[in-house]
This record gives C-alpha cells, sequence and structure tokens, in this order.
C-alpha cells in the first residue's frame, strides 16, 4: 500500500516516516482524533471513514480523501489501524515512499502498544456491528466540547448551559443546577447527570462541595452516573444551586 497518496503517516515534524526512521516514535503519547476520521455510510460489509487526522500511539496519521473500508458481515468488529512494525518501507529514491507499515482495516480485536515497545499493535477507531448497522467510537477527538444533558431523579433543571469538556484524556465538567424539590435528610443518593460514554472516570470519585450553607457529597461512578447526597443533617429546600465543577482523568 502507498500511504503517500491517501493514508499517510508523519513523523512530528510533518515528515514522511521513512526506512530510516520507521520504528521510532514520534509525538504526544495517546490517541486521540484531531480532526475527521467520522464514520458514514455503515453497511452489512463495508464502512466509510471522512479524511481527517489523529495521533495514534505517537504518531500523525492522516487519511486524505473519504475511503470506504471492507467489513465482516453479521459480525461485531473493529475498524481501526493496524501497525506492523515487522515490516519494511521501500524508498525508489525519488522520493516516494511505501508504507506498509501503517494500514486500516477490520479486526476482531485490539491489541499491542507501540508505546510500550510492541512492534505490531492494531487501534480501533470504531467498534462496528454490522448485523445491526451500529458503531461505537473507540478513539475520540482530543478536544471536544458537549452539552451536558441527562436525568436526574428528583429534578436538577441546569442553570445556564452545562457542558463538558474532553482535552486529551482529561475531562471536566462545568455545571450548575438546581433541585425542583426538597431534598431530605435520608441518605439517599440521587442521580443528576449521566455522563456520555467517552468522558467518564476510570474510578469513582467523590467530592464536597457547599451550597447555602449545606453540606452535599458529589459522586461520580465509571458508569457515568453523576450523583449528589445530603450530608447536611437538615433537610435542603427547593431551588438550591448545586456547582458540580469538576476535573478528572478517563480510561
Amino acid at each position: 500500500m502507498t500511504l503517500n497518496t491517501n493514508e499517510i503517516v508523519y513523523t512530528a515534524d510533518l515528515m514522511n516516516i521513512s526506512p530510516a526512521n520507521d520504528a521510532q516514535i514520534y509525538g504526544k503519547d495517546g490517541n486521540y482524533i484531531l480532526s475527521g476520521l467520522e464514520i458514514r455510510a455503515v453497511t452489512s460489509t463495508s464502512a466509510t471513514l471522512t479524511a481527517g487526522r489523529a495521533l495514534i500511539q505517537g504518531r500523525l496519521f492522516e487519511l486524505k480523501a473519504n475511503t470506504q473500508y471492507t467489513l465482516t458481515a453479521g459480525t461485531s468488529q473493529y475498524l481501526g489501524l493496524e501497525i506492523d512494525l515487522t515490516k519494511e518501507n521501500t524508498d525508489d529514491g525519488a522520493g516516494n515512499i511505501t508504507n506498509n507499515q501503517f494500514t486500516v482495516k477490520s479486526n476482531d480485536r485490539e491489541y499491542g502498544d507501540t508505546r510500550l515497545g510492541d512492534i505490531q499493535s492494531f487501534v480501533a477507531f470504531y467498534q462496528i456491528d454490522t448485523q445491526n448497522l451500529t458503531s461505537k467510537t473507540m478513539v475520540y477527538k482530543k478536544y471536544q466540547l458537549i452539552p451536558l444533558d441527562g436525568y436526574g431523579d428528583v429534578g436538577f433543571p441546569p442553570i445556564g448551559d452545562p457542558t463538558i469538556l474532553r482535552d486529551g484524556k482529561t475531562v471536566t465538567v462545568y455545571a450548575a443546577v438546581k433541585n425542583s424539590g426538597t431534598i431530605g435528610n435520608d441518605n439517599q443518593w440521587r442521580t443528576v447527570r449521566i455522563l456520555p460514554d467517552g468522558f467518564r472516570p476510570y474510578q469513582s470519585i467523590n467530592y464536597f462541595i457547599v451550597e447555602s450553607g449545606k453540606i452535599i457529597e458529589v459522586r461520580i461512578l465509571p458508569d457515568g452516573t453523576l450523583s449528589i447526597i445530603n450530608r447536611s443533617g437538615a433537610t435542603i429546600p427547593a431551588g438550591t444551586w448545586f456547582h458540580l465543577y469538576t476535573t478528572f482523568v478517563t480510561p
């Protein structure tokens, strides 16, 4: 596969990977979509990736044009980038590099990490179900700000526009809500929001806030449930504001 026509891999200084430096690792750690690479036109046998760029295990990968890739019908599988540093790249002496080490394809699993010394790996962009024609993001945009939508079992309407920001693996919640009804001193957790997939902590997070003289404990679970519990020893009246700002790291 000649990657300098459509699928291109650069070093951090935007020079094409060459036979002289093909086994070295450049750039930032982590796997992030920088732009594009959105999945389109999923069928039982194929899916299309839009043009875009991503940092994949320390290398800048670029897809120059929307490209259709073959999938296996009737199964759940991954569409992503296969990295094989056992293969050799070639140079025709005229500056045309044929890069055999980076190939977008489907696979039944993820494996390996070149940043840890593995010379073969597969990094999934999406998990695709060709039977139900659905897809799930596996490599997220490095910088993404979205509305923080969800539900509450007591009723927590937003104040302003609650949002959640992901920058690399760091997630920040910018949110303020208020309770529609009173919150009793009943030792019950109440769900305020459900954080979306890709914006959740790898382990439970607990922290305390003080609002209108009331002590509230906030908890965020790995499944995205953001809930509060009254630790004040007294009823919290309706209309109390809750500032839920916090920062944590995703898996």
